[in-house]
């Protein structure tokens, strides 16, 4: 395999592309990230996954299948736990906004006729902590309350055809129904079958779905939790350990890598399939003409329309320049800008990114005061032509 490629850029960098980067995966284990990372590839027009620093979290952006991805690692297993899946994922989730989140990885499974390598779609998530505990035989009761996957991911893992990965010569089976999740790492063959007395239809278990539906629940309607088994969770996870978990990372990310290679599936979800930049790039300066010298309401025009495509294609007038410095803030000095031009409204502070700098600029344009944006600009990163293109 050949080595990946990584480049580094600014945590403001999204705040250009935020809008083609609508899909989130969600990774727990060294093995599962590794593994993804094999599948996933540079977005076009660069060499190599893009990587980004962000507060707690590390970031890598890419192509997966045919769609651009955000791809998050937790740093520990579980869902509870600091850095595990919930914090991880709500980071994330406030980061990049996504339409829609997937975590591929590996699990316990349930038992035969299942195999190693075999694929447990999550319809729904089954916590098992929540529990209470009484005197006497059978005194445990599981409280708590399943979580459903979103249906119309779900349909496209049910609808699966023409998938053609193998483990040792035969193409896994794909099980779809209740999947376990909790903070033990169950090994315990004991402890297993009082899981599956309690949800025999269960088709295994693992550690960091409860943290993605919990992370989900009331900002991202679309999420779904697909594993692969790699033990039994019957006392013998040691054995040939290592092996197993490659072939179940295996199995998870190219059923899910199958199934987003479809430029159809997920339309309904508000996905949308990679665009190429060398093609956006090719039709926005097909429509400028390099030698015209812009008036100011010409700038203005264009500053909105470049703010409502949302790319940083390299423009014959100021207009990117004002746009990516812009972008390049951080939130709070968008905010105080807005409300040092008077285009401040409460409403600002709840939009995503990349609708709020659209708003202020639009807001700017409606209020004439588009050449103050530039001074508040032009004091915090000034500008390399000291003329305001707004006053002409």
């Amino acid at each position: 395999m050949d080595k990946i490629q990584y480049e580094e850029e600014e945590s403001s960098f999204i705040n250009s592309i935020i809008d083609d980067f609508n899909l989130l995966l969600v990774t727990a284990t060294k093995i599962e990230k590794d593994t993804l990372h094999s599948y996933l590839k540079p977005i076009d027009g660069r060499s190599g996954i893009i990587k980004i620093h962000k507060d707690r979290q590390t970031y890598y952006l890419g192509t997966f299948g045919k769609y651009n991805a955000v791809h998050v690692s937790c740093d520990n297993m579980g869902a509870t736990g600091r850095q595990a899946s919930i914090s991880t994922t709500i980071d994330a989730i406030n980061y990049c906004k996504p339409k829609a989140v997937l975590m591929p990885g590996i699990a316990f499974g349930a038992g035969r006729p299942q195999r190693i390598g075999d694929v447990l779609v999550a319809e729904t998530i089954i916590p098992y902590e929540v529990q209470r505990v009484s005197k006497g035989k059978n005194n445990i009761q599981y409280r708590g309350a399943p979580g459903a996957a979103c249906s119309t991911m779900l349909n496209r893992f049910k609808h699966i055809t023409n998938w053609e990965h193998k483990v040792r010569n035969k193409i896994p089976g794909i099980h779809i129904g209740g999947v376990f999740s909790g903070e033990k790492l169950i090994d315990n063959e004991k402890y297993k079958k009082q899981l599956m007395d309690f949800q025999p239809d269960a088709k295994g278990g693992e550690m960091e779905g409860m943290g993605i539906y919990t992370a989900c629940d009331g900002k991202v309607n679309h999420w779904l939790v697909v594993k692969s088994i790699c033990d039994w969770a019957d006392g013998n996870k040691k054995k040939n350990k290592k092996a197993n978990q490659r072939i179940a990372a295996g199995s998870a990310v190219d059923i899910c890598h199958h199934v987003f290679n479809s430029p159809h599936a997920f339309k309904d979800i508000g996905l949308h399939p990679a665009k190429s930049q060398k093609r956006k790039v090719a039709k926005k300066m097909s429509t400028k003409k390099a030698s015209k010298v812009l008036t100011a309401k010409e700038v203005e025009k264009e500053i909105i329309a470049e703010m409502k495509e949302n790319t940083t294609v390299k423009l014959p007038s100021s207009i990117n320049e004002v746009v990516r410095v812009f972008r390049s803030l951080d939130d709070q000095q968008k905010i105080t800008i807005a409300k040092k031009i008077g285009v401040y409204v409460v409403a600002l502070n709840s939009m995503y990114a990349h609708e709020r700098d659209k708003e202020i600029f639009s807001r700017a344009q409606r209020n004439n005061v588009l050449s103050n944006l530039w001074e508040e600009l032009n004091k915090i990163s000034p500008f390399e032509n000291a003329t305001n293109p707004f006053t002409n």
